[in-house]
């Protein structure tokens, strides 16, 4: 194996292992958008943020939009929050987001 000519490709391969400033300040901002519109009941009353992230992303959001009214917790997320928050939920769970 030809050292020289390996390294740039482990550089690249590292490039997208390392999480990048913009992906954790996005997990940070979906934690907190969690925490602050979801975490009150999710967990103790309703599905889990695990149990949510299991699901995919079609199911998820027939979930939302069966959600019970909540004075707009809920329903003022717009459509690009709704899909970080799912991925994020995902990646926190631990689960696999299926390809498509």
């Amino acid at each position: 194996m030809n050292l020289s000519k390996s390294l740039p490709v482990l550089a690249i391969a590292a490039a997208f292992l390392i999480p990048s400033p913009a992906s954790a300040q996005e997990a940070q901002e979906m934690e907190a958008l969690f925490k602050v519109k979801c975490a009150v009941c999710h967990g103790t009353l309703a599905p889990s943020k695990e149990e949510m992230g299991a699901l995919d992303l079609a199911a998820f959001n027939t979930g939302i939009s069966e959600h019970q009214p909540t004075g707009g917790m809920v329903e003022k997320l717009s459509e690009a929050e709704l899909e970080a928050l799912h991925a994020w939920m995902q990646e926190s769970a631990g689960a696999e987001q299926p390809e498509g």
